[in-house]
C-alpha cells in the first residue's frame, strides 16, 4: 500500500512508510438494461507499517486492517 504523509489535527508531521499486505475480495456483478451492469464489492485489506511522527520524535508501529466497499457502474463496448 501506498501511505500520504500529511498533519494530524494537534499540528504534528506524520509520515507512515510504503508497505506490502495482503486482502480479500468479495463481490458481483448485476445486469442492468442493454449493455450496463452495476458492480458490488468489498475488500478486507491487511497491512503493517511505521509511522515517523515529527521528524523522527517518535516512530510507532501501525496495524490497519480496513474494509473497503465499492459500487461501480460498467459499460461493455
Amino acid at each position: 500500500m501506498v501511505y500520504f504523509s500529511g498533519t494530524d489535527d494537534n499540528g504534528y508531521n506524520f509520515e507512515l512508510r510504503d508497505e506490502f499486505g495482503y486482502a480479500f475480495q468479495a463481490g458481483f456483478d448485476i445486469p442492468l438494461q442493454g449493455k450496463w451492469s452495476l458492480n458490488l464489492g468489498a475488500k478486507k485489506v491487511f497491512t503493517n507499517t511505521t509511522a515517523n511522527i515529527d521528524s523522527g520524535t517518535l516512530y510507532s508501529h501501525v496495524h490497519l486492517d480496513p474494509w473497503v466497499a465499492s459500487a461501480d457502474i460498467g459499460r461493455r463496448v
